[in-house]
């Protein structure tokens, strides 16, 4: 927090105007997924620039985005959500005393989509059944948090269809636990069910986590996570069952540095390495391939990543009523990839440009963004309403 001594004429007057730019800079009014996609990070939540999407990690930083509505334009949850599928949801956030309470609609997990795509269960190129009754739909999360000298965070998702005329059904639950005080946080999310079945090709998941915490020192913060999903295919289309495996570990480090009044400067550095095992459909969706339903389904994959990614972001208050952000993310010195026949291969097309701005209007604030990869642009809009 930043502390200003006010004096009396006109350094009181110039100290003021500091303040005003400060709290435009500090306040959480900018907070959505076309800020996390503008400023090149997750669109879950940052572990070291704040956002009411942090609490998608650690659930005690609801404690920290209270008293607001969200909305996050996009389609139906039938895909992952990424920038170029954006995906619908929104919620509401409201404190009483030392508590806050929520609840966010149309959430999903990419990392549960992820499972069911490899397994064939939402591959609309293998079964004519309508695909959105696989893919984890509906979503609920309610959200609880309070400060009792440590601020503390808990959420529950649910969510759950079926289709008796086509045979069809998933279920997805899970729990998320966060904890914060001062310079540090921790948090632990796991997940309690992931299954999902379209009549041709099911998908059980095992019990999945992940868990990881932040340090923060000056300008700095170090953290890390990792992430463990495991479970089984039974891929009627071929008549096999393969046990799949995620695990993902990141370590790093991220500064705010305020170049101005006006300005900050978003700078990260992390080791990241993903491995997963199981069907070639799984280890090639990661690796960015196309599935082929008559040879993926039917062989044994392994994937095994590693890249040291570095994002370099700016985000301006050019007025009272405009904030612009922009940033460049790309792999460095780390970046290859060893898949099913042990040889390596550079990551391809890890560089690019996002850029974004807020409108605010009184208490409301809409977001833009736009990711330049190589091929596409892609959009993503985003609002919030504050109380």
């Amino acid at each position: 927090m930043t502390h200003v001594i006010l004096k009396q004429g006109d350094f009181m007057k110039k100290q003021l105007v500091l303040v005003a730019g400060l709290a435009v800079l500090a306040t959480p009014a900018f907070a959505s997924k076309a800020r996390l996609q503008a400023l090149g990070e997750d669109l879950y939540g940052s572990l070291y620039i704040n956002d009411n999407r942090n609490i998608f990690i650690n659930a005690a930083a609801v404690n920290d985005h209270k008293d607001l509505v969200t909305y996050e334009w996009g389609s139906s949850p039938a895909v992952a959500d990424t920038a170029g599928t954006p995906r619908a949801e929104g919620g509401f956030f409201k404190s009483h005393g030392n508590f806050v309470y929520g609840v966010q609609l149309g959430g999903q997990s990419d990392s549960a989509h992820l499972f069911r795509a490899a397994s064939g269960v939402t591959a609309v190129s293998l079964t004519d059944l309508d695909v959105n009754r696989a893919a984890e739909n509906n979503g609920v999360e309610i959200f609880l948090g309070g400060d009792a000298g440590v601020k503390w965070g808990a959420s529950l998702y649910r969510s759950k269809t079926e289709n008796d005329d086509e045979k069809s059904e998933q279920e997805s639950m899970r729990v998320k636990l966060g904890v914060s005080q001062g310079n540090w946080s921790a948090f632990a999310n796991i997940n309690l069910k992931n299954d999902a079945d379209n009549n041709v090709n099911k998908f059980e998941g095992d019990a999945g986590y992940q868990v990881g915490g932040t340090y923060m020192w000056n300008d700095y913060t170090f953290f890390g996570e990792y992430r463990s999903l495991k479970g089984e295919a039974d891929i009627g289309l071929i008549g096999e069952k393969f046990d799949q495996e995620i695990t993902r570990m990141e370590v790093g480090v991220g500064r705010q540095m305020k170049l101005n009044d006006k300005a900050t400067l978003f700078t990260k550095v992390s080791y990241r390495s993903i491995s997963a095992e199981g069907n070639a459909a799984l280890t090639n969706t990661l690796a960015g391939v196309e599935v082929d339903a008559t040879t993926d389904f039917a062989a044994d994959g392994e994937f095994d990543s590693k890249a040291l990614p570095v994002v370099v972001g700016v985000e301006h208050a050019a007025t009272s009523w405009l904030t612009l952000r922009t940033s460049l993310v790309q792999n460095v010195l780390i970046n290859s990839t060893e898949l099913n026949d042990g040889k390596k291969v550079t990551n391809n097309a890890t560089t690019a440009i996002n850029a974004g701005a807020s409108l605010l209007f009184g208490d409301t604030s809409i977001d833009a963004a736009i990711t330049s990869g190589t091929a596409n642009n892609y959009g993503r809009v985003s609002a919030t309403y504050r109380f």
